[in-house]
């Protein structure tokens, strides 16, 4: 399909970042092809330019887009969901208190009381 060029590209496999599952840890499924643009005379010069061309636009899409989510305000937190959040760190503690009072009898009750 290619001719010629599988001998002047680099091709590496890794292990891909991000979930993977079980697999993860032991699997290169992740591959890099790699080549000197510059070096590369059977490209002909208008095609390695519209190449340059097209990475230095794909950079750019990649920053605007990583800038915008960088610059985004957190949104206000509602009345019903500061409420929610009273009640769940208000039972939460309870429970804490629970275990603590329950953990003391047992202690207590292992105690010799003469």
């Amino acid at each position: 399909m290619l001719g010629g060029v599988t001998d002047r590209v680099s091709v590496t496999f890794a292990r891909s970042s991000g979930p993977g599952g079980q697999n993860v840890n032991k699997v290169n499924t992740k591959v890099e092809l790699r080549f000197n643009l510059s070096e590369a005379s059977w490209i002909p010069e208008r095609v390695k330019n519209r190449l340059v061309q097209f990475n230095i636009e794909d950079a750019f899409e990649k920053l605007e887009v990583m800038l915008a989510k960088a610059s985004e305000l957190p949104t206000e937190t509602s009345p019903e969901q500061q409420a929610k959040v009273r009640r769940l760190e208000r039972a939460a503690n309870e429970r804490r208190m629970m275990e603590k009072k329950m953990h003391s009898s047992r202690k207590s009750s292992r105690r010799d009381d003469f």
